[in-house]
């Protein structure tokens, strides 16, 4: 630099641009995502894509499942993460799926006999062995399933009479059948009665 003279110094500054990443959404269909202002295009919607957000931007991710579905969790998600509300980075664009699966539906089985403990009479799954107990419940049957039921009488102890609850789970076999099948479209009970002086006709 010399003395006496003038000088003109231009800086160059350029304008940075800041990137901008979507992050793109879908489930199978069990639940719906809320995802904030910045994703307006997913909020409250099953699936869809952002708008775009700069990089870097936190999104905080919330799933609710139908009232018959089960959060079951978040893929395509780097790190991963498994917590609902979920916290992603959009560092990339990025995709991520949802997860929230239908529960399995199983319902119970209720067979009573009060006549079962003195061996008057008994019922049994249709090949299998008598029910000793007075009253015994089988869980987790899953929905749908047809249970086939039948009745052993004793000697002058015969069956008079099952009891089905509720009435419409009774889908072969009359009251007075030896075998009767229930579907198991709810919570069943059966019950069967062998009193005294009826004619034992079911082996």
């Amino acid at each position: 630099m010399t003395n006496g003279g003038s000088q003109s110094v231009t800086a160059n500054c350029p304008t940075v641009t800041a990137s901008n990443h979507n992050l793109s959404l879908t489930t199978d269909g069990g639940c719906t995502i809320t995802g904030g202002p910045l994703l307006q295009a997913a909020t409250n919607l099953g699936s869809g894509t952002s708008t775009p957000v700069p990089s870097g931007t936190v999104v905080v991710l919330s799933a609710t499942p139908a009232s018959t579905h089960a959060f079951g969790g978040w893929t395509g998600v780097d790190p991963p993460v498994s917590s609902n509300p979920a916290m992603i980075t959009l560092d990339a664009d990025k995709s991520v799926s949802l997860s929230c699966p239908a529960p399995a539906i199983t319902y119970t089985l209720t067979v009573t006999n009060s006549d079962a403990a003195l061996g008057f009479g008994h019922i049994k799954e249709n090949g299998g062995t008598a029910f000793q107990a007075a009253s015994q419940a089988f869980t987790s049957i899953p929905a749908g399933s047809v249970i086939s039921l039948q009745a052993i009488d004793s000697v002058n102890w015969g069956l008079s009479t099952w009891m089905v609850t509720p009435p419409s789970a009774l889908t072969s076999g009359s009251l007075t059948d030896c075998t009767i099948t229930v579907t198991m479209n709810a919570n069943v009970t059966v019950n069967a009665g062998f009193p005294d002086g009826v004619a034992a006709h079911c082996p």
